[in-house]
């Protein structure tokens, strides 16, 4: 079954109508598996059999990812964002953790819109995997990690009091907690792909 965008974007826009009643921010932290397709690439490869002459190949590269995303989804902007992260994920390749991304480490945004969407990061899927000596993936990570985000509604007249309050116990006004899995990802289906 193919979902075409317009539907994607009409059922966001009635979600975000939805809660645009709720007046204070709501953020959420979404994922998404993708499956991109590379444009074709060629290149050739010398002919055993007659020297004379190359055979011609053509080759697309997959790439499988985990990316991330966090939207504002409520009806008003969110100010002074925090990041924490608790437990962490080691990428296989040249051995990075996903606490060394700068996002995580004292970076405050100052500022959120309602209906903004930001790119967080992205795991590969060779990542999510564990391997075996001879390198051959057996199983799937169950590691999970979590992303904490504090943060603070708009500096408004009718916001001042609670933001005063949160401030003078010195604390965001609204955290929200995003737990992730790898194990989840077991036996998933990959979606249909995106050509380039």
């Amino acid at each position: 079954m193919e979902i075409t965008s317009s539907s994607v974007t009409s059922s966001l826009k009635l979600a975000l109508d939805v809660v645009t009643n709720q007046k204070r921010p709501v953020l959420e932290i979404y994922w998404e598996v993708t499956n991109r397709i590379s444009p074709p690439h060629e290149y050739q490869l010398e002919n055993k059999l007659d020297e004379y002459f190359m055979l011609n190949k053509t080759y697309r590269i997959q790439d499988i990812s985990v990316d991330f995303y966090l939207i504002n989804i409520g009806g008003v902007r969110a100010e002074n964002l925090g990041f924490r992260l608790i437990g962490d994920f080691v990428y296989l390749i040249g051995n990075k953790k996903l606490s060394d991304i700068r996002l995580f480490r004292d970076i405050e945004i100052n500022q959120f819109a309602p209906a903004q969407k930001m790119y967080l990061f992205r795991i590969p899927h060779s990542d999510l995997y564990n391997y075996d000596e001879d390198g051959r993936p057996h199983s799937v990570r169950d590691k999970p990690f979590t992303i904490q985000i504090s943060y603070d509604g708009p500096k408004e007249i009718a916001n001042k009091i609670q933001l005063w309050w949160a401030n003078v116990r010195g604390k965001n006004q609204y955290k929200i907690e995003f737990t992730f899995n790898p194990i989840i990802l077991d036996g998933f289906d990959l979606p249909p792909p995106q050509y380039s």
